[in-house]
């Protein structure tokens, strides 16, 4: 049974709420009056079946991290992207009850974060995980955010579309300057446009040897298409030399390319990486340059833009125009093939007027 009792000067009310759970919550007035008419909205609410008067002054940030990890571990999404948002979004927010999060909170956090050197990009990732804590946070029942009061984190504007990708000769000089346990990667990365998890989590398990096909399972990967492809002549001499050397370092991995001692998956190469970059005198380039490398150059190469998209695991159009980058020299080839058709055009006018004059004459 619900009842209002007073504490100091405050009026309170015990009830039991809809999950049959007793509560104890302030009713926020030192006027009776005021604190019964709280008092029957609440039992109104639990008869309705409804969530009753919640202090969400009670609800922390902490516990939206774990909603949204939970969120994450449920859809069985890659949470290493979030768990790098986590880290600096706690070192602001840790502790704090989620009413004191508001738009001018988060808006000094963004300021301070590129102040001090973060990408927009980087700082637009962050933003999106808290929105995605707010969400999750009113979509529960009871609900965490007051779903009346949930902050607006909009997305910044980003000027930072990449456009870099690799041309032949720089990409061999590049690959050549690697140490050889990273060749593998590369020129599978160059060819297929297949993203750094993937290909550096490639296993012998997704490899037909047979054929020499390679698959990767529907719900895998980011795009969470199943996909197959036929390796070139190139991969498949580099496939046989990694099955040949498989077992070397003294324990049999499962991955196609391990690292560089033999006894592990790949992690960071970016101290390889940079070096290769300097001795080979190119442009700073990452590995994602690989990526719209391959895209560009298979629709160089005449393949349809739909296999281009299966092959390189591209879900939708859109994403897939982003990559598919137009250059100077694409705009040169276009330049030519024109000429070619304006120029075939007018020689058949003159010799079509010239036929037409002599016959005249």
């Amino acid at each position: 049974m619900a009842k209002l009792y007073r504490r100091g000067k405050m009026w309170w009310m015990r009830y039991t709420d809809i999950h049959g759970v007793q509560r104890r919550e302030s009713c926020k007035t030192t006027v009776k009056a005021v604190a019964n008419k709280v008092l029957i909205k609440v039992e109104a609410d639990t008869l309705e079946g409804n969530q009753p008067y919640t202090d969400y002054r009670k609800r922390t940030f902490d516990e939206l991290v774990e909603l949204i990890r939970s969120d994450y571990l449920l859809n069985q999404k890659d949470s290493r992207r979030l768990e790098v948002s986590l880290k600096h979004l706690s070192r602001k927010f840790a502790g704090w009850s989620i009413p004191s999060i508001t738009s001018t909170e988060i808006q000094k956090y963004t300021t301070d974060r590129i102040k001090f050197g973060a990408a927009v990009g980087t700082v637009n990732r962050e933003r999106a995980a808290l929105r995605r804590m707010m969400n999750l946070g009113a979509d529960q029942v009871p609900p965490l955010v007051n779903p009346l009061n949930r902050v607006k984190i909009p997305a910044l504007a980003e000027d930072n579309v990449k456009q870099g990708f690799f041309e032949e000769a720089d990409y061999l000089a590049f690959r050549d300057k690697l140490p050889p346990y990273l060749h593998g990667v590369v020129t599978f990365g160059y060819q297929f446009g297949w993203r750094w998890n993937e290909v550096v989590g490639l296993t012998w398990g997704q490899v037909d040897r047979q054929r020499w096909t390679v698959r990767v399972d529907r719900g895998v990967t980011k795009g969470k298409e199943a996909r197959l492809i036929y390796l070139t002549d190139e991969l498949i001499e580099m496939f046989q030399h990694q099955w040949s050397v498989r077992g070397r370092g003294g324990v049999v991995l499962p991955w196609v390319f391990p690292n560089r001692s033999g006894k592990g998956q790949i992690s960071d190469i970016r101290w390889s990486w940079e070096k290769a970059v300097k001795e080979a005198r190119i442009p700073r380039k990452t590995f994602h340059d690989l990526r719209r490398t391959a895209v560009r150059n298979m629709v160089r190469n005449g393949l349809p833009e739909k296999v281009a998209m299966l092959i390189a695991g591209f879900k939708t159009r859109e994403v897939f125009e982003r990559y598919n980058i137009v250059d100077e020299r694409d705009l040169a080839v276009a330049k030519a093939r024109m000429d070619e058709v304006v120029n075939a055009r007018s020689s058949t006018q003159i010799v079509h007027n010239f036929s037409t004059m002599e016959r005249t004459c």
